[in-house]
């Protein structure tokens, strides 16, 4: 599916055991050349837990999408 010139807002929330999950689907959007802003909920923005850091999580997002994260 194309998605060029098309702007998809992405959240995710505190559910921390699917996230790994989800960047996969936020990087096939991205590569679908779709524009992708990330938005985090104030739990995923701050919260370091098993499944990683907080930081981490940020880092791999900024990359995937070029984009900062909206909190």
């Amino acid at each position: 599916m194309e998605l060029i010139n098309k702007n998809i807002g992405f959240a995710i929330t505190g559910s921390f055991c699917t996230i790994a999950e989800a960047l996969p689907q936020m990087e096939a959007l991205v590569k679908s050349g779709a524009k992708v802003t990330p938005i985090l909920s104030e739990a995923a923005y701050s919260t370091d837990t098993r499944f990683g850091t907080a930081s981490e999580l940020l880092l791999r997002i900024e990359e995937i999408t070029g984009t900062d994260v909206i909190h």
